[in-house]
Formats: C-alpha cells, sequence, structure tokens
C-alpha cells in the first residue's frame, strides 16, 4: 500500500480533493486541488469549488449531534457513518462537474464535522467516517487532523494559521487573515516573520450567535440572516453589547486558545433573545447587536493580544457576505478589511483548500500544525490515514 504514496508524492503534482463541514453547518465545502511541491514550496491551484447544501433534515440531525440535550452515542454513531457517506458520494459528484476521473484523484483530504471540543481537557471529536470516504471514492484519505495536535499538548485549533502561514505571508507587509465562520478565528503574520512567530487563535462567534438567532426567530424556517440584511434594519445596543462581553468566559483568555459551537448554543442564544424583548429590543436591534458582538470580539483580540498593525486585513468565510458584520469590522479596526480573493484563492474555498494542503504535508511526512497558536509542545503530523481496498 505505502507503494502507491511514493508513486503518488513522485509526481509533479498531486491532483485531490479538500472537505470541509464548518461550525455553521450549512454545507460542504469541496475543493479540486492541484498541489505542487511541500512546506514552503507549495503552491496551490484551485482547479474546481462547489458547496453541497445539507437538506434541513441532514443539518438538524448534525446540530443535534453538537447539543447535550439532544445528543446520544447512537445518534453520533448513525450521523457519523451517513455524514462519511454523504462525504463519499458528494466527492464524486464534484469531481463529475469537475470534469476529473476519479482514477485520476490521488487523494482526498477531509476534516469531518466537529461535533464537541474540550480544549481544556485535550479532547475534541469530528464525525464523518473517513472509512467510508475511502470505500466510495476509492482514493487514499486522510482525515481526523486535530486530535494528533492534542496528543502534544495543543488545542488541535485552529488549523487555518499554517496554510496562512504557508501561501500568504509577506516579506514586507504585516497581515491578518481572519476567516470568519461560526467561530472566528485570526491569523498575525508580522512581515518575513517564521512560523515560530505567527500569533493565532480563535476569537469568539462569528456568525453562529446570528444564525442560531434566525433559527430560533423564523423557528427554523430560515438558517442564517443572508447578507447581514435584518441586521442593517437594526440598530446596536451598546449596553446589551457590553454585557454579552462581560459575560463572556472566552474572551479575555489569553492565546493559545480555541472555541466552538458549545460554548455559543442554541440555548444561549435563546437566553439571548428573551433578554432582548425583556429589554424592548427588536429581532433586527438584536441581530446587529449580535453581529457587532463579533466584530467586537475580533477587535478586542487584534488590541489585546496582536503586537503590530497590520498593513493589510483579509477577510473570508461566511462572514465576509454578511455586509453588515463587514461594515462593523471596518469600523472597529478602523482599517479596510480586503476579501481573500484578493490573494488568489475564493475565501468560501480556503477551509476546504487548507484541508487539501494539510494532507499533502501528511503524505509527506512534515509536520502541517503551527504551534504558536494550537499550543503544542513541537511539530505535529496531524491526520489519520484510510486505504481503499482497490489499491
Amino acid at each position: 500500500m505505502t507503494e502507491c504514496i511514493q508513486a503518488m508524492l513522485r509526481r509533479p503534482f498531486r491532483l485531490c480533493v479538500g472537505v470541509m463541514s464548518g461550525t455553521s453547518v450549512d454545507g460542504l465545502d469541496v475543493a479540486v486541488c492541484r498541489i505542487y511541491g511541500v512546506g514552503r514550496q507549495t503552491e496551490l491551484q484551485l482547479v474546481h469549488f462547489e458547496t453541497i447544501d445539507y437538506t434541513s433534515c441532514q443539518r438538524e440531525e448534525i446540530l443535534a449531534c453538537c447539543e447535550e440535550k439532544t445528543s446520544s452515542v447512537k445518534t453520533i454513531c448513525a450521523v457519523n457513518k451517513w455524514l462519511g457517506v454523504f462525504i463519499g458520494h458528494s466527492v464524486r459528484q464534484v469531481c463529475q462537474n469537475a470534469g476529473v476521473s476519479m482514477g485520476n484523484l490521488d487523494f482526498v483530504a477531509s476534516h469531518g464535522q466537529t461535533v464537541h471540543h474540550l480544549p481544556d481537557q485535550g479532547a475534541t471529536l469530528q464525525i464523518g467516517e473517513p472509512a467510508d470516504i475511502a470505500a466510495i471514492t476509492g482514493c487514499v484519505t486522510i482525515a481526523d487532523f486535530r486530535p494528533s495536535d492534542m496528543a502534544y499538548g495543543g488545542q488541535g485549533a485552529p488549523l487555518v494559521p499554517f496554510f496562512d502561514w504557508l501561501l500568504y505571508s509577506h516579506k514586507k507587509k504585516n497581515r491578518i487573515l481572519i476567516n470568519a465562520g461560526g467561530i472566528a478565528n485570526l491569523t498575525a503574520l508580522p512581515a518575513g516573520g517564521g512560523i515560530e512567530g505567527l500569533m493565532a487563535f480563535d476569537t469568539g462567534p462569528a456568525n453562529v450567535l446570528c444564525d442560531n438567532l434566525t433559527r430560533l426567530y423564523t423557528s427554523g424556517a430560515q438558517n442564517f440572516d443572508r447578507d447581514g440584511a435584518l441586521a442593517s434594519a437594526g440598530t446596536v445596543s451598546q449596553e446589551f453589547l457590553a454585557r454579552m462581553a462581560a459575560e463572556d468566559s472566552f474572551l479575555p483568555k489569553p492565546p493559545p486558545k480555541s472555541t466552538g459551537r458549545e460554548a455559543y448554543t442554541l440555548e444561549y442564544a435563546a437566553g439571548l433573545l428573551e433578554r432582548g424583548r425583556q429589554q424592548g429590543l427588536s429581532i433586527a436591534d438584536l441581530m446587529a447587536t449580535a453581529a457587532d458582538y463579533s466584530a467586537y470580539c475580533i477587535q478586542q483580540a487584534v488590541t489585546q493580544f496582536v503586537p503590530f498593525a497590520p498593513d493589510e486585513v483579509y477577510l473570508s468565510g461566511g462572514g465576509f457576505h454578511n455586509l453588515f458584520f463587514k461594515d462593523r469590522l471596518e469600523q472597529r479596526l478602523k482599517h479596510p478589511v480586503q476579501g481573500l480573493s484578493q490573494l488568489g484563492i475564493d475565501g468560501d474555498a480556503k477551509e476546504a483548500c487548507l484541508i487539501a494542503v494539510l494532507g499533502n504535508e501528511f503524505l509527506h511526512g512534515r509536520f502541517n500544525n503551527a504551534p504558536a497558536a494550537t499550543g503544542a509542545g513541537r511539530n505535529v503530523i496531524m491526520g489519520k490515514l484510510c486505504f481503499p481496498s482497490e489499491i
């Protein structure tokens, strides 16, 4: 079996697929990539990208696994299976749409879906069975990246900083890259710095608060505030925002730090909704305040923990499409915020491309974490390998 990997690595490039399902649980991001080289010589070409939307039923099943009151070992076991099957068939469908033969695909790298993250206990759980992905695609599959970092004392998150350093560090410009999915994370890249000099961590909620408020307000009919339209119709309550900040135990923690949906649950959003009603806030006001709170958390993180002023700020993830959030972020940072596409990759595809790159590093036997971000005691080769039986 190892001969197929050795042959793969001798080729001038790897044709591969990176798959990501994020904390927003809005769909499966699938990126077909061509990767040349490894390490600092990595060059990535995005061949094709699609987001495969979850049905409302699928999304609710995944979300049920993320909430203590609705999850069970039976539920998690079952969803782990069907999600792995879903990922496998989605990879095949996206490759067909891209005109890529499965026989020409070198590997699939899948992050899976995080259902719980306990960094203080060195524990995390991502589901989406990689054995099923390998069986359905017929491809070498790399998955389950985070636990390897945690085995060496890290938090297993964030994963994005390694990718940011590899592809976006600049010799002369200080850059801050913000990824705003369900949870927001930032990578601060000092000009000319090595991986040990970056600063990266989760800042708190990005879209998860507004998504949960939307679900509650619409009784599940809508999952997110499209383009930030509802937030744009409201007014931020500084008093309400200040109380949110005072009650958020994650906000003042120093890096390295990471968080997840378990810290900003549907139940937490229900409490915000009820408190907002008691204070006379409209749903638009509450949505505006929640979106601005996400921008506030990023601002606080930059002010407290980033030791340099940025020359450039880039934003990716679903938050880039929330026009109200993006505007509030620019105002709070007092700096223009550009889309990641300015650096050559569709911002919506970034995390799926990241997973493909992590897979490429893994197959080369190279470290693919950023200890300065995760807190791991050393460079770590993250990932687990599944071979298809056809090999």
